[in-house]
């Protein structure tokens, strides 16, 4: 019989290392990779659209639309929300901390292509006809007024 031996100091540094590893997804905000066209945001229902810029940092939660003839890359913590023309999401994070996890998306309308970084906890990805719930993985969501697809 084989016995393996850990000391107490192994496990705490273990502990210690997760609990940074798990900080430091939540601590990096959702960033504006890149765009081109018009894209907007807000981050309540009733404000008012404001413009995003390349490198800008978003909150969570927050709306981000898309125009006619543009596009979106957004990201955070590995992972990747690619807003195609004409497309509308709603980013929720774990938290209320405006750097917080995203953790779920509403997308209302367009095409956008996730590559999500393995989580902690369930990602999701809600629009008006279906719930997509993964750890980790790449797809693509087409929603309009009659149907929503995930590829």
């Amino acid at each position: 019989m084989m016995r393996c031996i850990v000391s107490s100091k192994a496990l705490l540094g273990l502990a210690f290392a997760a609990m940074i590893s798990a900080a430091t997804l939540a601590d990096e905000p959702v960033r504006v990779e890149s765009l081109s066209g018009t894209v907007q945001f807000r981050v309540n229902p009733g404000d008012s659209w404001q413009t995003v810029s390349a490198g800008m940092v978003l909150p969570a939660p927050a709306d981000i639309k898309t125009s006619a003839n543009s596009e979106a890359v957004l990201v955070q913590s590995g992972s990747k929300f690619e807003l195609k023309s004409g497309s509308q999401i709603s980013l929720k994070a774990g938290t209320r901390e405006p750097k917080g996890l995203v953790t779920r998306i509403k997308q209302w309308f367009g095409t956008v292509f996730y590559t999500i970084e393995r989580q902690p906890d369930q990602f999701s990805v809600e629009t008006p006809f279906l719930v997509s719930t993964v750890k980790g993985t790449r797809f693509v969501i087409v929603s309009n007024d009659t149907s929503s697809l995930v590829t």
